[in-house]
């Protein structure tokens, strides 16, 4: 989804769709199309079509088509008119109403082109009350094309059985199409398109002929502002990998089961957010306001104190800055709860205030609190700060969403609602045993339902691009809001609930072990990977103060898995860095792997790349990937022990009766298509958790038991299961990291904004940067370079045919360098086919033949021309005489 909502928020949106949605309400697909014909054509010529049928079944439909024409051809047959007569009579709309086009009907794109027949798709637009400008592929119909002029426009690109246009469907029309000039002006439209404009895909299968044809021409389109992406059903997670890798097109799979009841759900949530009701913006000025107060710990807080402390001072001294005149001492702590809900202890908040005075920056004559100088400047500083933060952040949004000067006000409403929302649940997680629903915060649909204020969908969509893309990968200002925000409304609702903080931190470490979850130990065991060093810190911080760390051998053996998967992958590719730099990038369908991205940035440490054996060698002490060396690290390196099930079963009756109930519960729910082992090991966690009262003393752990965890299914499974328990038992890393960085231990978060961000986009492609692969990978991008400019365009040069749709680039320099690879690969693909010497043999007979043909007319206007003006002088001579004849009668 985050990569379909940018593309439908480009200025320029284009939906490129096939056969699917008008299969969907009973006309005939591409196959079932040719069949048709092939059995008719069999009956006029009284043979069967054995060759034809045999073309059919590999998927070459229109060259079987193209066959059928030719042998009725040779019989004394018209085969073109049989062909349309039949195409006519079995695509005509059948007046039923479709799902799928009724949902791409409400998508915010101008232009549609297709390489359909029919007219479906007009009649669902038109039922939306929208009449659209339809254009076929002739060259009077394009010169006309112009989306701008109605709300909705369709390109019939093979021709239509209604509009009119040449129907595009032998092997004889797609050549004429790629290459013929008629067709050149359709063929500047659509590459203009792939050019400039945001492509979406579908209604088409992999093998389809036309995604074919369609894919061989993105990938000439070199200097491309947008991906191509294309939504395919059923697909191979290898072939869809293959594909992308060779045409440079973002496959995003589906499941077609149910009449692709999985596409209309992806469509519907796009438009959810597109369609979002209108609502005016009401700023959380409490929020805001707090955090601009505790803005001052920034400048208040000494190394080594805990954020609480910070965050009571900076509420003390912006209190007393708010009485020029004076606060009065003894109503400080009334002040306080008005001001920030703070439900302060008496000592704690005597302790802030001597600390204040020590550092002079109050003053106490006995009776009234006011600022001292210095104090005044430290608020009157922090609040310029904060400000001018806020204003550049507003200034920046402004320029790239191209909004007016109130999208900056509507950035700090979107912002303050998730901080505020994930910072309330980040303590609830770390005190209470109620349920909670982790992860309750939906992303999309908050910044959807905010910034519907938006009345223009390109700028809203920029909008929520902008918000996903600071939340993932932030700038310096960016990065200090976010940090900033977490902090100081985690402490707004910390400093609301307990009389004394640390009772707080005494409830939640006392008798406590945590169970880590695979999520927490993948990243743990990645050395380098982009969450090592902050889940690596707060552990040291969890364990530096009394929590016990255990996980499941269900978990490790997950950890295991994932690693193996890193080392099968580069030693799988070991001669093809192009796919390694593509899944790193979590590109041609590709997850992140933390494994992979922590290899790429120890190698950029070093300088140099590095074996990947000898990198998990150092994260999991075998190089082998060995799940003893593994066991071995975490209790050693980590001190994180694991759990013998077998003490479990024999202390417990219950426990595999639970697993096993659990694990069917789970293999029932499961919509994500979670693996077997993952099933397993959240089954065999639960267990655990479910008799934790009956097994913790035989398993020398403490009393009160949580999972720490990035997701939190199973908060699900403990609410919904037929084991239930009814209570929370997941702590999230942002949960425990806040809670421990503001009470006892400043650098349990290295980076507060990573762990935030973690819980919204958890694949390490979402936080290895493209300078880092840029980096890595600078051998490969160089030899793309140099094959580019030594050996694809030299040899492009010297053909006569035209294959760049605009020109061909000195070199490839205007493409982002970690995508050149990409481009070189897929563009090199897709040019052995025109490198074909019979091809290229038969391309240039075609333009020979197109030359003589224009050579001829050009004769013949000639002729035609130096006729006429012989006419029109015989008419002037003639006309002269007759003048004669009547002036010598008179």
């Amino acid at each position: 989804m985050r990569r379909l909502i940018p593309a439908f928020g480009a200025d320029r949106t284009v939906v490129l769709f096939g056969v699917g949605p008008s299969a969907e309400i009973g006309l005939p697909t591409w196959e079932m199309l040719a069949r048709q014909i092939a059995e008719e054509g069999a009956k006029i010529v009284n043979a069967p079509l054995l060759a034809v049928s045999k073309d059919i079944e590999r998927g070459f439909i229109p060259k079987a088509i193209g066959d059928v024409e030719r042998i009725l051809n040779s019989k004394g047959f018209s085969g073109r008119t049989f062909v349309e007569n039949v195409t006519k009579r079995v695509v005509k709309d059948n007046g039923r109403e479709g799902k799928l086009y009724a949902l791409m009907a409400r998508l915010p794109a101008k232009l549609y082109m297709t390489t359909n027949y029919d007219e479906v798709f007009e009649r669902h637009l038109k039922n939306y009350k929208m009449v659209p400008g339809v254009y076929t592929n002739n060259k009077e119909s394009i010169e006309e094309l112009d989306p701008s002029s109605y709300e909705k426009s369709i390109l019939h690109v093979h021709g239509s059985t209604v509009h009119g246009g040449q129907l595009i469907i032998t092997d004889t029309d797609y050549s004429r199409l790629m290459q013929a000039d008629e067709y050149k002006p359709l063929r500047k439209v659509i590459e203009s398109h792939l050019y400039n404009s945001a492509i979406v895909i579908m209604g088409y299968s992999l093998s389809d002929p036309d995604l074919q044809a369609i894919a061989r021409r993105v990938t000439t389109v070199l200097r491309r502002k947008y991906p191509v992406l294309a939504l395919i059903p059923d697909v191979d997670h290898k072939r869809a990998t293959q594909f992308s890798l060779d045409y440079n097109i973002d496959i995003i799979g589906y499941s077609s089961d149910n009449g692709h009841k999985e596409l209309r759900s992806i469509l519907s949530t796009v438009l959810k957010w597109l369609e979002a009701p209108q609502e005016s913006i009401v700023m959380d000025h409490d929020s805001l306001r707090m955090a601009q107060i505790l803005y001052v710990y920034d400048a208040a807080r000494n190394a080594g104190v805990p954020t609480i402390v910070a965050a009571v001072k900076s509420v003390i001294l912006s209190a007393i800055s708010k009485c020029p005149e004076g606060l009065i001492k003894n109503d400080l702590s009334k002040t306080l709860r008005d001001t920030a809900g703070a439900k302060l202890g008496e000592k704690q908040l005597g302790d802030t205030l001597k600390e204040c005075l020590s550092e002079e920056l109050v003053i106490d004559d006995g009776k009234l609190l006011k600022l001292s100088t210095k104090g005044h400047e430290l608020v009157s500083v922090s609040n310029r700060k904060y400000e001018r933060l806020w204003a550049n952040l507003g200034e920046h949004v402004q320029l790239v969403v191209r909004g007016d000067g109130k999208i900056g006000e509507l950035l700090q409403c979107v912002l303050v609602d998730i901080f505020t929302k994930r910072a309330a649940e980040a303590v609830a997680l770390s005190i209470h045993s109620n349920p909670i629903n982790t992860s309750s915060l939906s992303l999309f649909d908050l910044i959807s339902q905010r910034s519907s204020v938006i009345v223009s969908s390109s700028k809203k969509l920029r909008f929520i691009d902008y918000v996903i893309e600071m939340l993932r990968k932030p700038n310096a200002s960016q990065r200090a809001i976010i940090e900033h925000l977490g902090r100081c409304l985690f402490c707004t609702h910390c400093l609301r609930l307990d009389i004394d903080a640390y009772s707080m931190l005494r409830k939640y470490i006392s008798g406590r072990t945590v169970i880590l979850d695979s999520n927490i130990l993948i990243p743990l065991l990645a050395c380098e990977s982009p969450n090592h060093t902050a889940i690596s810190a707060l552990l040291a911080s969890a364990k530096s103060n009394g929590l016990q760390l255990i996980t499941t051998g269900g978990f490790v053996q997950e950890s295991q898995k994932h690693a193996v998967w890193a080392r099968n992958f580069i030693e799988d590719n070991k001669g093809d860095q192009n796919v390694v730099l593509a899944a790193a990038r979590g590109m041609c369908g590709y997850d992140g792997n933390e494994f992979l991205s922590g290899m790429i940035r120890a190698g950029n440490k070093k300088g140099k790349q590095i074996s990947i054996y000898d990198y998990l060698h150092k994260c999991t002490g075998a190089a082998t990937v060995d799940l003893q060396a593994i066991v071995k690290i975490l209790k050693e390196v980590y001190e994180v022990n694991i759990i013998e099930t077998r003490e479990i079963e024999n202390t417990s009756r219950e426990y595999l009766k639970v697993r096993e109930l659990t694990k069917e519960f789970i293999g029932l729910d499961n919509i994500s298509g979670k693996t077997m082992m993952r099933m397993e090991s959240e089954a065999e966690a639960y267990a655990i958790v479910h008799e934790w009262e009956r097994i913790y003393f035989h398993l020398g752990c403490k009393s009160n038991v949580a999972i720490l965890s990035s997701g939190g299914y199973l908060n699900r499974i403990a609410a919904k299961s037929p084991c239930a328990i009814n209570r929370n038992i997941i702590t999230t890393p942002y949960a425990l990291g806040a809670f421990l960085s503001t009470y006892m231990n400043p650098s349990a978060i290295l980076d507060f904004g990573a762990i935030i961000r973690s819980e919204y986009f958890n694949s390490a492609s979402d936080f290895i940067e493209d300078v880092e692969l840029e980096r890595y990978f600078s051998g490969i991008i160089a030899a793309a370079d140099r094959a580019y400019e030594d050996e694809l365009r030299p040899r492009l040069e010297k053909l006569e045919i035209e294959i760049f749709p605009d020109g061909l680039p000195e070199s490839l320099s205007e493409i982002d360098p970690v995508q050149r690879p990409e481009a070189v690969r897929s563009l090199s693909k897709v040019l052995s086919a025109y490198l074909d010497t019979d091809q290229i043999n038969q391309l240039k007979k075609e333009k020979r033949r197109a030359e003589e043909q224009a050579r001829i007319a050009d004769e013949r206007a000639k002729r035609a021309e130096k006729l006429l003006k012989k006419r029109r002088r015989g008419e002037t001579k003639y006309k002269r005489a007759q003048k004669r004849r009547e002036e010598k009668g008179k």
